[in-house]
């Protein structure tokens, strides 16, 4: 099904991360959860022009395309936006989560097929971490369960595969980028459109409207680095962007239901209980290879 609006949060809003940011980086932001051409995985095509006559002010003025650049850097240093040029492909990372796809097993699936086409190493690096904190839903239907299943399996292991020796910190995707105070905008001539499309996309105006949510305390909708830890745990405690250098946090072991049980517990057989070990499995294996590539990094340095 087509998207047909985004959800704004009013968490969005008091979380202190996104709301300490440049004004024009939140509009960029907004701008990018507008677009048409975002899938149900966070993923769409980059548009700089279609991106830049969205953030034009009241005088018909334009940002530059390397004012663009300051900004997507910026926010990819914060973790809002992911950025590759090399396939032409953007990222809002914590979209399947803030968006609630999780919740609609044919959202969910449509998600997941988007995830199994992703082209870019880097982006797929950030949904494999992604993807591990999505809870599967509990659906009645075996049929759909097995669908749900096969397609979760197919989107990892194309990620997974994909993102192999690709970790973060990654390099500015536009290391061109201006140094700030950002240059002033170039000012649209007389009535004229800033960048003559030569192929009209024909979309009427207002096909796509930003839907602001109602209340919602759900730690899963906070979109800033310092909510990061909290993604799946409102009991940890966020970590400072200066440490961030590894966003991996370690997700739980057990679903929301069965989280508080002691450790020598015995949980009953639990759908989310076997996604989230296996996501703590995989977590575990990464915390191990890093260890270890650390060790041999360490002994190539005389002592």
């Amino acid at each position: 099904m087509p998207r047909e609006f985004a959800k704004a949060w009013f968490s969005m809003f008091t979380d202190d991360d996104f709301a300490c940011q440049d004004s024009g980086d939140k509009w960029l932001y907004m701008v990018l959860l507008g677009q048409p051409a975002l899938n149900y995985a966070g993923v769409q095509p980059m548009n700089m022009r279609r991106w830049q006559r969205a953030m034009r002010d009241v005088s018909g003025t334009v940002p530059s395309e390397a004012e663009m650049h300051v900004r997507l850097n910026r926010m990819e240093r914060r973790r809002y936006v992911f950025v590759d040029p090399d396939t032409g492909e953007t990222l809002v990372r914590t979209f399947m989560r803030s968006d609630g796809v999780a919740r609609q097993p044919n959202v969910l699936k449509s998600a997941l097929r988007a995830l199994a086409h992703v082209e870019s190493p880097k982006l797929a690096s950030v949904l494999a971490s992604e993807l591990d904190q999505l809870v599967m839903p509990e659906v009645k239907s075996d049929k759909v369960a097995d669908d749900i299943a096969a397609l979760n399996g197919a989107a990892r292991t194309h990620l997974e595969g994909l993102a192999e020796g690709f970790a973060e910190p990654f390099p500015e995707p536009f290391p061109e980028g201006l140094p700030e105070p950002l240059a002033e905008g170039f000012q649209r001539p007389g009535e004229t459109e800033p960048f003559p499309e030569p192929f009209p996309e024909g979309l009427e105006e207002g096909s796509v409207v930003v839907q602001v949510g109602v209340v919602s305390t759900d730690p899963a909708l906070k979109v800033g680095e310092y909510a990061c830890a909290r993604d799946d745990d409102p009991t940890k405690t966020p970590s400072s962007p200066g440490s961030a250098t590894n966003p991996d946090h370690e997700p739980p072991s057990r679903c929301t239901e069965h989280r508080d049980l002691p450790a020598d517990v015995r949980v009953p057989p639990c759908g989310p209980c076997a996604n989230f070990r296996k996501a703590h499995e995989r977590w575990t294996e990464r915390q191990s290879r890093r260890a270890a590539e650390l060790r041999r990094s360490l002994s190539t340095f005389p002592c």
